[in-house]
């Protein structure tokens, strides 16, 4: 990754995370003022074939609970180096 990127794997996974993560949230909402329904954000579990084509719905959940625990762990090491403990 540096002869590539001039950075560590760490640093450029993190760029490219920022805007994939962007986009992954830009494209549910675009899609709910297309439908002009917040409806489009429920998950559906049932029937097994409606929840296979709609399981976009719950991955985004899961999205935002990765992102949030990745940035909830950035600030507990960041407050951890910073204590004298």
């Amino acid at each position: 990754m540096k002869k590539v990127f001039g950075q560590g794997f760490i640093r450029v996974h993190h760029h490219l995370a920022r805007p994939g993560i962007s986009l992954m949230l830009l494209h549910p909402i675009a899609f709910a003022f297309e439908k002009q329904s917040i409806s489009v954000f429920i998950p559906v579990f049932y029937p097994l074939m409606d929840f296979l084509e709609l399981a976009g719905r719950p991955a985004f959940y899961l999205i935002i609970i990765a992102v949030a625990a990745g940035i909830y762990r950035k600030h507990l090491s960041v407050s951890r180096k910073g204590s004298t403990t």
